[in-house]
């Protein structure tokens, strides 16, 4: 059982790595090459990650075979608010006078921690409420 959740949350490390790297980097594209603010550019970065995540984290963080479409719904649920989390603290540490690419960096962590409890708990969770 330990075993399973040590795995897991390593394999949610890993898709989490790969989707930050994406993320970020759409992110940073978005201002720096198309001039889009810190708003705009974050919410294209999260989104087009967003397909990432769902698709990896299902079939292989979460190994998830339930109803796929129930899964996406429950998982823009959980990325929304885990989004709305990661934007608050964005755009307060910006307001707070934090420079704006160390705030964009920051608010990975509060995505991270509710997309996982999110996913785990709820999105992929099979009809068992185990998995």
């Amino acid at each position: 059982m330990l075993a399973d959740e040590l795995g897991r949350a390593y394999r949610f490390a890993l898709v989490g790595a790969l989707n930050t790297a994406v993320g970020l980097g759409l992110i940073f594209l978005a201002k720096y090459a198309a001039g889009f603010g810190d708003g705009p550019a974050n919410a294209i970065g999260y989104s087009v990650a967003f397909g990432l995540s769902f698709t990896v984290n299902r079939s292989w963080t979460f190994r998830h075979s339930g109803a796929w479409r129930l899964a996406f719904a429950r998982s823009l649920v959980v990325v929304g608010g885990a989004y709305a989390c990661n934007l608050a603290t964005v755009l307060g540490l910006i307001a707070s006078g934090v420079q704006a690419d160390l705030a964009q960096a920051s608010g990975v962590v509060p995505y991270v921690l509710v997309s996982y409890a999110g996913f785990r708990c709820w999105a992929f969770r099979t009809t068992s409420g185990t998995g």
